[in-house]
């Protein structure tokens, strides 16, 4: 048989392929003693030699490109001979090369040169070179064709590639300056590999750095050149240098100097070189700061307290100042960083602030030259010395008791005129002798502008300064004066300021600027344009102008003031005048008098009728809620306080039936006849108060406030034996000489009654009140009480419980002046008296509409046998006024008319058929 003759050694495939650069491989047989050829005759193949079987090597070096057939021939001793040939594909390879480009700057990018050696030189940080593959990358197969960075040395550092998909790029922003070698691999159609190898010398780039050792405008700017070269094994060095000012001016000296001639940020660039060529441009936003414009005002506080200091420099346009030193001159001197707290104990504890704005205390009164230094972040510096004037004011702290009245008969009052500008002042203090002005409002002396030949001066820009007040004790603060305006309508003008930071700002004592309607306050300014603008007002120009022809009472509240800053507030007058007056008139200026800073001393009362089966009440309700949330948002007390009478008309009020007597009798002294109504201090003119709650805005309730009471009120309780009963005391004390008659009243009241607020529960002193009738002298007093009052009302909650006094003028309704205090904590009781019996079951379901009544009032019937039930209608003397039975009912309604009845409260009894009573009230109120 033939022998077996197989051979191996051909990588797999089928056909194999080699590369023609692939290494030569070794052929192995099966046998000893055969031999290894190869076809076509133009290829070579190693000698085949037995070891220990044959062998051959085939080197794709050395055979034809493409097809070669691979033959191993073996004959054994019998003569039989047989063979095996395997194809195998020798495929072509690729020359490659490969260059690098950059990419930084406009195409078409430069390539980067090779020197003689075949190696790429290039700067290093220049961003990203692109390696351009000879051919493209892109068309070799991956994932073997590709660029990757060997070490060029044992131990030296490899470049970092990246490959964006389409071409591969080294990045040498960060690249150490060194010797890099990049390895190119190909892999071409025919799955053939072949590589090239080149070096990369990255040469150091240097690193541009700017140093300017000063930025005022003052002098030349000083630039030093502060580059440097990284490490690099490539000797170099900087050798050129190109400096850009940014203002259109250039330097190539190494470390030049500039003048600036405007102050400003400039950046300025420097590009440096190398003897290598690598360049780097190093930019610096530069600032050249102006001088310092030196500017401070200084405000001197009352009671020798703290004089304050505050910075107005104007560092310029870019700079910031860094340091202060302030001399006081006083041997004080102050020196810090702006922002700086000035430290605890600096001068003995007479200096404190900040190093920006100090306060600073002098020992004694005068006049001192000050001085302020400041520096800023730009290297300039300048000082200002100004005259500082200390004044002797004194703080004044009026308080709930003890008011502060200023009328000006004994002394000036510590009131100091000044000019506020260049100009004379016509304010002088005495006796007023203008040709209108020609006395005080009350005695003999007051402030006024008659310096100036009993008139003021053209172009007048002056101030009388008050004291410093400490409101701090004041809840409801508010100012008054008697002034008399005698000036040019619309063209001068005074007007009324304060301060809070000793005089630096001043404000407008009255409404907000720029608000419209400017209808507050009692008798406040008339004036909203005055060209001359008294007080220098920064927006609008309010006072007080015209003819008034007499003395006015003005007065305003001082809520304006923020609470937080009313420990030193600082009042003055201040006035103003254009250019000259009109020949044909004689104008004498202002004058003030009696001058009054402490709290309002009215309280306000609002009485408020309503029915909670109606909508528009629930209106009314939440719209004195809302006013009274408004009170307290502004301060911790309110200017009012409210009565809620709920009333049975036009429809039943379940708060009304608990005790329809005390609101019915309120309704009918005002002639309330429908709800809501409400009322201000009893106040009904049919024009600005009309009863509709809308007429009680917060401009009218602080209005009333500022008015003085005619009678001063103190309200108390004194202990009783039980939960149910009261006893309320009514101290009454006349401000002025009074004679009208005059109703005093304590209601209870319960402040939230399943969310009905400040519900009247019951009039301490009767449903009509008690009527004083004796005349009042000034300061004359009386005690109004009434001892151990039943409370003969539901209470929900006896801890909720207030008291209401008031006194009111009988005849015109006017309430003087009220009082609320908190109620001790009581229970109601059983209704007694005159009150519902329940013998007989039918009387006591008659109902009785409407209460009050105007005219008639209608009996409802339950049952349509009522023969034997008697009515009868008795006055509060137990008089019996009317009288009939229920026979003669229309649909179970029995009408009787009370038309002839007097306004008042009546008691209703119902007989049953066993003489049984049952009682009702019934408040008749006719309006004709």
């Amino acid at each position: 048989p033939q022998p077996i003759v197989v051979f191996s050694g051909f990588p797999a495939g089928a056909p194999p392929q080699m590369a023609e650069n692939n290494a030569p491989i070794i052929l192995t047989g099966n046998q000893v003693g055969g031999v290894f050829t190869i076809s076509p005759a133009t290829s070579n193949i190693g000698s085949t030699t037995a070891s220990p079987v044959d062998k051959a090597s085939f080197d794709p070096a050395a055979v034809d490109l493409g097809s070669n057939f691979v033959t191993y021939t073996y004959s054994d001793p019998n003569g039989c001979m047989n063979s095996d040939t395997q194809e195998v594909i020798v495929n072509p390879v690729t020359n490659v090369d490969f260059t690098m480009q950059y990419t930084i700057g406009s195409a078409p990018f430069p390539f980067v040169p090779i020197n003689a050696l075949g190696e790429f030189e290039l700067c290093g940080n220049v961003g990203l070179i692109k390696l351009v593959g000879n051919p493209a990358a892109s068309s070799g197969l991956p994932p073997d064709t590709q660029f990757t960075s060997i070490p060029a040395y044992g131990g030296g550092p490899t470049a970092p590639i990246s490959f964006d998909g389409t071409d591969y790029y080294i990045q040498t922003n960060g690249l150490v300056s060194d010797r890099y070698r990049i390895l190119y691999t190909y892999k071409n159609a025919f799955n053939a590999i072949t590589t090239k190898i080149r070096d990369i010398k990255i040469f150091a780039s240097p690193v541009a750095t700017i140093n300017v050792l000063n930025s005022c405008i003052n002098s030349a700017i000083d630039f030093t050149d502060g580059s440097v070269l990284p490490p690099t094994p490539f000797p170099t060095s900087i050798s050129g240098w190109q400096w850009n000012f940014a203002d259109g001016f250039f330097s190539n000296q190494q470390n030049p100097s500039h003048n600036y001639v405007g102050s400003g940020l400039y950046n300025v660039s420097l590009t440096v070189s190398t003897t290598q060529g690598c360049t780097n441009i190093g930019n610096e936003p530069i600032r050249v700061g102006d001088v310092p414009v030196v500017a401070y005002d200084w405000s001197a506080i009352c009671n020798n307290d703290d004089t304050k200091f505050m910075d107005q420099t104007d560092p310029g346009s870019i700079s910031v100042i860094t340091n202060y030193m302030w001399d006081f001159g006083d041997g004080d001197i102050l020196i810090g960083a702006a922002g700086d707290p000035v430290p605890p104990g600096t001068h003995g504890g007479r200096t404190t602030g900040t190093m920006s704005d100090p306060d600073h205390k002098y020992s004694s009164f005068g006049t001192y030259d000050t001085k302020l230094s400041v520096d800023t972040n730009d290297g300039c510096n300048n000082s200002l010395i100004q005259k500082v004037f200390i004044l002797p004011f004194s703080t004044v702290t009026p308080l709930s008791t003890s008011a502060y009245n200023e009328d000006f008969e004994l002394t000036d009052g510590g009131w100091v005129k000044e000019s506020t500008m260049p100009s004379d002042t016509s304010w002088i203090w005495g006796v007023p002798t203008g040709s209108n002005i020609t006395t005080a409002a009350s005695g003999a002396k007051v402030w006024w502008t008659g310096k100036n030949g009993n008139t003021y001066f053209p172009n007048e820009k002056s101030v009388v300064n008050g004291p410093c007040f400490d409101l701090t004790q004041l809840d409801r603060p508010m100012v008054s004066l008697d002034y008399w305006a005698d000036m040019e309508n619309n063209v001068d003008g005074a007007v009324m300021q304060y301060s809070t930071d000793g005089g630096i700002n001043w404000n407008i004592v009255g409404p907000p600027v720029g608000q419209v309607d400017r209808n507050e306050g009692i008798n406040w300014f008339n004036g909203v344009t005055i060209p001359s603008n008294p007080g220098a007002q920064p927006l609008g120009s309010y006072g007080w102008t015209n003819k008034l022809g007499g003395w006015k009472n003005g007065r305003f509240n001082l809520d304006m003031i923020p609470a937080i800053d009313r420990d030193q507030v600082r009042l003055r007058v201040a006035f103003a005048s254009n250019d000259g007056n009109p020949a044909t008139n004689t104008y004498d200026g202002f004058a003030f008098d009696n001058v009054f800073v402490g709290n309002k001393k009215r309280n306000v009362l609002v009485e408020h009728f309503t029915n909670s089966s109606l909508a528009p009440t629930t209106s009314g309700d939440n719209y004195l809620d809302n006013r009274l949330a408004d009170q307290f948002a502004l301060r911790s007390v309110s200017d009012f306080s409210d009565l809620r009478y709920h009333i049975s008309f036009p429809s039943p009020d379940d708060l009304n039936i608990e005790n329809p007597t005390d609101p019915g009798a309120r309704a009918s002294y005002y002639n309330v006849s429908q709800a809501p109504s409400t009322i201000m201090d009893g106040k009904l003119d049919g024009v600005k108060f009309t009863g509709s709650f809308l007429d009680i805005s917060n401009t009218e309730i602080d209005r009333r406030a500022l008015v003085d009471p005619l009678f001063e009120i103190v309200l108390d309780t004194l202990p009783t034996n039980n939960s149910n009963t009261i006893t309320a005391r009514l101290s009454i004390t006349a401000t002025q000489p009074f004679s009208a008659p005059l109703i005093a009243q304590v209601v209870l009241v319960e402040k939230n009654v399943g969310g009905a607020k400040n519900v009247v529960r019951k009039h301490l002193f009767g449903a009509d009140g008690a009527t004083i009738s004796t005349p009042w002298a000034l300061g004359q007093n009386l005690v109004q009480s009434k001892a151990d009052v039943t409370i003969n009302v539901p209470i929900s909650n006896g801890s909720q419980l207030i008291l209401v006094g008031y006194v009111q003028d009988k005849n015109t309704k006017e309430i003087y002046q009220s009082k609320v205090i908190n109620a001790p904590v009581k229970s109601g009781s059983v209704v007694v008296g005159l009150e519902d019996e329940p013998f007989d079951p039918i009387a006591t379901q008659i109902t009785m509409y409407p209460n009050p009544s105007n005219g008639e009032v209608n009996f409802g019937l339950p049952s349509n046998n009522m023969k034997g039930y008697t009515w009868r209608i008795a006055d509060q003397r137990g008089v019996v006024m009317l009288e009939g039975d229920f026979d003669n009912d229309i649909n179970g309604v029995v009408s009787v008319g009370v038309a002839d009845l007097p306004n008042g409260v009546y008691h209703v009894i119902i007989t049953g058929r066993n003489n049984s009573a049952s009682y009702k009230k019934l408040v008749v109120m006719n309006r004709n």
